[in-house]
């Protein structure tokens, strides 16, 4: 990607209040500091940071492989991010949703509130991605 797709896309990921949701975020979250950290980008360096099993996956995906044009790159990129992010925020939701029915289930009517307003918070933001 070229400096001006990564450093959009660092923007994005910076700005996002969803990033902790998705179970990818360690990629991101190390793709973000080797911005910070003003080293050169490359997969190497990124992969460097990450475990075996993120290794793997993020040397199956690649730009290249996917017939993205740079030109197009950081708008693909960006186009990703939101749909990962709107995943995680319905799998959040359905995740609550399963909470608060077994807490309405046993009794707990409290605790069950409590998620129910998560559940509003969370799908307001959802709204705003």
């Amino acid at each position: 990607l070229s400096a001006d797709a990564r450093k959009a896309i660092t923007h994005y990921l910076l700005s996002s209040n969803v990033l902790h949701l998705l179970d990818s975020r360690i990629v991101f979250e190390s793709a973000i500091a080797v911005e910070r950290e003003g080293l050169p980008f490359a997969l190497e360096t990124l992969n460097a940071r990450l475990d075996p099993r993120w290794q793997r996956i993020l040397s199956t995906l690649t730009f290249s492989d996917l017939g993205v044009q740079q030109s197009e790159a950081a708008q693909q990129a960006l186009h990703c991010l939101r749909a990962l992010e709107n995943k995680a925020l319905e799998a959040r939701c359905s995740d609550l949703k399963t909470q608060i029915r077994a807490l309405e289930h046993e009794g707990n009517f409290q605790e069950a509130l409590r998620l129910m307003t998560e559940l509003d918070r969370v799908k307001g933001t959802s709204s705003e991605v």
